[in-house]
C-alpha cells in the first residue's frame, strides 16, 4: 500500500515534528547546553546521553527567594516561616509568630529568617538544628538559617 501525503496532512503533521525535534520536556537551553527547568533535576545525572528529568520536591527555585518545589509536580511552596502572598504566586512573605512545622516550641521572630524558642525553652545545639529543650533560665535566643531552603543550619543571632 502506498501512502500519499497531501498539503493538508503535511501541515497537520508539521507541529508534531517540531515537538519531536525540540528541547526535551522541562528543560531549557543555556550557553552551557540543555539544563533542567526550575524544580527539576536529571533523572540519570551520570548518563550524559539521557535528557530525562524528574520533579525534585524541596529543590530551591533559583529565580524566587524563599520558594522551593512542592510535593506535587509543578507546585511551588514557601520556605518555613514564609507564606505565598497570593496562592499560586512566587512572592513569599515572612510571617512573624508562625510556628515551625518541623520543630515544636519554635516560632518565626519579627526579623525575617530569624527563629525564637518559646518561653521556657532554649536551643540545645545550634550546630544540629532547631531542636529545643526546657530551660530553667528561661533564655530566648534567636536563630537565623545559614542557608535558604532545604535543611537549615541555624546560627546564633
Amino acid at each position: 500500500m502506498k501512502t500519499i501525503f497531501n498539503k493538508a496532512m503535511i501541515a497537520m503533521l508539521a507541529p508534531l515534528s517540531l515537538v519531536a525535534c525540540g528541547e526535551p520536556a522541562h528543560t531549557h537551553k543555556t550557553a552551557d547546553g540543555i539544563k533542567p527547568d526550575a524544580g527539576y533535576n536529571w533523572q540519570n545525572p551520570n548518563d550524559k546521553t539521557s535528557s530525562d528529568v524528574v520533579w525534585e520536591p524541596g529543590k530551591i527555585n533559583p529565580d524566587y527567594p524563599h520558594i522551593h518545589a512542592g510535593l506535587a509536580e509543578g507546585q511551588w511552596d514557601a520556605d518555613e516561616g514564609y507564606v505565598l502572598s497570593v496562592e499560586g504566586s512566587n512572592n513569599a512573605i515572612w510571617v512573624p509568630g508562625s510556628r515551625n512545622s518541623q520543630y515544636p516550641h519554635i516560632t518565626a521572630a519579627v526579623k525575617p529568617d530569624t527563629w525564637s524558642a518559646d518561653a521556657g525553652y532554649s536551643f540545645v545545639d545550634v550546630q544540629k538544628g532547631l531542636s529545643v529543650q526546657i530551660d530553667v533560665r528561661n533564655t530566648k535566643p534567636q536563630l537565623r538559617p545559614s542557608q535558604r531552603g532545604g535543611q537549615r543550619r541555624p546560627e546564633l543571632h
